[in-house]
């Protein structure tokens, strides 16, 4: 579905046919990716079958919120996530987020305030990994993560 099509209250969002076997019944795994990878995982694998539904952002924020989110890949689009969950209220942040358990950012040109809410915000994060072959980020950027990450605590 392209991009163009879609309204402002709404996500595209690929489905998997299998649910995850290690998540509870109502936990859901996010990957955060540029569309033209839909079903990759981190590896690049098309692990499984899967489909494309256009979801409205307030259901994908009120109801199906991540206990694993996995930011993958250049010209991903999780400044649009973000952007969406500023725009809400304090509570459906809170509550989008009530379940994350693991942020995982991987080979990703995500900006690190991005990065930084989710960080800030995720009450029950327990693991958070970040690898880059990126080049171009500061030493001084990639230190902002370290107080988001010592409140995460």
């Amino acid at each position: 579905m392209a991009q163009e099509s879609l309204r402002s209250d709404q996500f595209t969002v690929w489905v998997r046919e299998k649910k995850t076997g290690f998540l509870r019944e109502r936990a859901l795994l996010w990957r955060v990716k540029h569309a033209k990878r839909m079903g990759e995982d981190p590896k690049r694998q098309i692990a499984t079958a899967g489909h494309l539904v256009v979801v409205k952002r307030k259901d994908a924020l009120g109801t199906l919120g991540p206990a694993i989110l996995e930011v993958l890949f250049n010209e991903n689009p999780l400044d649009e996530l973000v952007t969406a969950l500023r725009e809400a209220s304090t509570e459906m942040v809170r509550e989008f987020l009530s379940d994350l358990r693991y942020l995982l950012v991987s080979e990703s040109d995500a900006q690190i305030s991005d990065i930084t809410f989710f960080l800030s915000n995720a009450s029950l994060l327990t693991a958070f990994s970040y690898r880059s072959q990126q080049k171009g980020i500061s030493d001084d950027d990639f230190e902002a993560l370290f107080p988001a990450l010592s409140d995460a605590q």
